[in-house]
């Protein structure tokens, strides 16, 4: 009994982490984007002055 206790918590805190890392890397993937199309409409303005 108190192995599956330990099973389920060991699961649960993985499904937890991986989640957790997923939205993190969607997070910042999102966030370079966002920064990498910013410069890239900077540069564009630039180059047509």
């Amino acid at each position: 009994m108190f192995d599956f206790v330990v099973m389920s918590v060991v699961i649960i805190l993985g499904i937890f982490i991986i989640g957790s890392g997923l939205i993190a890397y969607l997070f910042f993937g999102w966030l370079l984007f966002l920064v990498l199309s910013i410069l890239a409409s900077l540069i564009t303005n630039k180059s047509k002055e």
